[in-house]
């Protein structure tokens, strides 16, 4: 991850000839300046595009690095991954392509954090050590700035969503998040997974999946409790990633939401 990359030419007695017009010229892409936030001497900016790309700029006193471009649509589902992540308490390294990368470590106090390294499109990379709280805000800056990129709400109204959608992710603890809603009955997509035979009489078995604020679900932060099937667990797992889900809405906001079921078996054998 975020390697520097050497490109070596070796052509001899070999000419290089380029043509310029005017007319195949691309034009530059016009950033916009987004949000910025400190991170101790680090100020970190967002900037945004047009053609709903992202990218990071880090910048301190003795250097200044932009990130490589980063599409907006992939990178919101990524930051919200990764906010649920930190809720959570995952301390997996969150990586996204080869230009952000979080890896959990501490300070020289011996202070827990997150190491936060953004790399160019040539392979050159800047890092700046955050504490749990200024990781939160990065990655929430970050995500803001996709979510602008790629919505067609209002910048009023996009504010007032990014804050619903922070504040749960902040002030609501992961087992109390809303629930999402399927849209149409279970048997639409086959029905229920069926308990198997040995499942304890009333015993709830709960099946979770996260879903995202921007609708799409995240099967890595599956949860499942109750039995201790495989088999069932899987068939559980395939019927949520196959059903259509409807995030929670707070004030009309899509936030982080809870998709599954929970099933208990009555003890009755046929």
């Amino acid at each position: 991850m975020l390697k520097k990359v050497l490109v070596g030419l070796a052509a001899p007695l070999c000419f290089l000839v380029i043509a310029i017009t005017t007319t195949g010229a691309q034009t530059p892409a016009q950033w916009r300046p987004g949000d910025s936030l400190a991170i101790g001497s680090t100020v970190v900016h967002v900037e945004v595009s047009p053609s709903k790309e992202v990218r990071v700029v880090f910048a301190s006193a003795t250097q200044t690095l932009i990130s490589a471009d980063m599409q907006a649509s992939a990178l919101q589902r990524w930051t919200e991954s990764v906010l649920v992540g930190l809720a959570l308490g995952w301390r997996t390294p969150f990586e996204f392509e080869n230009s952000l990368a979080l890896q959990q470590g501490v300070d020289q106090s011996k202070a827990a954090g997150f190491v936060i390294t953004v790399a160019d499109s040539i392979g050159g990379t800047q890092s700046v050590f955050a504490n749990p709280l200024q990781t939160e805000a990065f990655v929430a800056l970050v995500e803001h700035a996709a979510t602008r990129a790629v919505s067609e709400r209002n910048i009023a109204d996009q504010s007032r969503c990014e804050h619903v959608r922070d504040s749960v992710f902040a002030q609501v603890l992961p087992r109390d998040w809303p629930r999402a809603k399927i849209k149409d009955q279970a048997a639409a997509y086959g029905g229920y997974p069926r308990l198997p035979r040995n499942a304890p009489p009333a015993k709830p078995i709960v099946v979770d999946v996260v879903m995202l604020p921007n609708g799409s679900l995240d099967s890595t932060f599956f949860a499942f409790s109750g039995l201790d099937d495989a088999s069932y667990k899987q068939k559980a797992l395939e019927f949520v990633m196959k059903a259509e889900w409807q995030p929670a809405q707070i004030e009309g906001c899509p936030v982080v939401s809870k998709a599954g079921f929970m099933a208990t078996s009555i003890g009755i054998r046929r």
